[in-house]
């Protein structure tokens, strides 16, 4: 099986376990997860390694009272 495939799958099943309580919810089938606040979204990202295998762990708050079409890393 191919490392990032895998690596994919057991992210998957860790957020599962560990984001249904708190109310996390994953950007489609993407390794983005999303925790609404009310005025801020905190975004959580498993960004891939492009050379070697490994996973980023990112995490940034975007503020929802500006009006956009996309995700920013405000803090």
């Amino acid at each position: 099986m191919d490392k990032k495939i895998l690596a994919n799958k057991i992210i998957h099943k860790v957020t599962q376990e560990c984001f249904a309580t708190l109310e996390i919810f994953r950007k489609g089938n993407s390794r983005t997860y999303f925790d609404d606040n009310g005025y801020y979204l905190t975004i959580i990202e498993f960004q891939p390694h492009s050379i070697r295998i490994g996973t980023f762990l990112n995490i940034a708050i975007h503020f929802l009272w500006r009006d956009s079409d996309y995700f920013s890393y405000d803090l």
